[in-house]
């Protein structure tokens, strides 16, 4: 026959077993936490297309301003 202790000691042993079980809420908190770090991903995403469009259209745009500007300058020194 088992003893008050042993009991107790089994109580024990099933109550620190059920602290690491997750509960309907744990697993909605984290399926919320997933769903908003989900969305911020796609939005850095956007963002990273955008800036990549940007910088692709920028660097040509900015070497042909420059020869713009050089052109101009040489033509310049070329008159005067």
């Amino acid at each position: 026959m088992a003893s008050q202790s042993d009991y107790n000691q089994r109580i024990a042993m099933l109550e620190a077993e059920q602290k690491h079980l997750a509960t309907k809420a744990d697993i909605a908190d984290v399926r919320t936490d997933l769903e908003r770090m989900r969305s911020v991903v796609v939005g850095v995403q956007a963002e990273m297309r955008t800036l990549r469009w940007v910088l692709t259209l920028a660097v040509p745009g900015a070497i042909a301003l420059t020869g713009i500007v050089v052109g101009i300058i040489v033509q310049l020194i070329n008159q005067g």
